[in-house]
């Protein structure tokens, strides 16, 4: 079964909107800027300056990058 991860717009992004979530155990930022998403994620209950950052990846701003993101998030999901 496939796990539930919702993510902002592509327009959210386009916009530079930073993005927060979190699923599981498992909590990740994304900030957009000049045509990509970076993506942080982090393990635990702590807040993201109080974290220290398990994975980095980085992802093209468009439908593609958001897909790729997902699946990037729910391979490092930790519930």
């Amino acid at each position: 079964m496939e796990q539930e991860l919702f993510l902002p717009t592509l327009s959210s992004m386009q916009y530079g909107n930073v993005w927060t979530g979190s699923l599981g155990s498992t909590r990740w930022r994304i900030v957009p800027a000049e045509g990509e998403m970076t993506a942080e994620l982090w393990y635990g209950p702590l807040c993201y300056e109080l974290s220290e950052i398990a994975h980095t990846a980085r992802f093209p701003i468009g439908e593609e990058g958001i897909e790729q993101l997902r699946a990037w998030l729910l391979a490092h999901t930790r519930q």
